[in-house]
């Protein structure tokens, strides 16, 4: 990830690597403090949802009776081998879930 503006993308090509043990730039040098709190925002999720993905993934692959392909056949309704968010919202209203347009996306 490199900033777009050029102020900043200039200082952080001026940083040294980080496997020197002298750090010559604060934290804040490269990254304002909003940025740095939606990074931080963004890091979190991605590694909880990453987190909940393969707990879910070890807990199907335990059940004997499921099957992937079946399971994405089923959500699949038009059969073009992609599932788009139509057919997610299709699949949950049918399971008598309600979900808005940006879930689905």
């Amino acid at each position: 990830m490199t900033p777009e503006d050029p102020y900043y993308a200039n200082i952080l090509a001026r940083r040294p690597s980080s496997h020197r043990r002298i750090n010559i730039y604060r934290k804040d040098d490269v990254f304002a403090h909003p940025t740095s709190y939606a990074f931080k925002n963004l890091l979190r999720t991605m590694l909880s949802t990453e987190g909940a993905a393969e707990a879910t993934r070890q807990s199907l692959q335990r059940n004997p009776y499921f099957d992937p392909s079946v399971a994405f056949s089923m959500v699949d309704y038009n059969a073009n081998g992609l599932v788009s968010k139509d057919e997610i919202r299709y699949m949950m209203e049918s399971k008598g879930h309600f979900i808005s347009d940006q879930e689905a996306r």
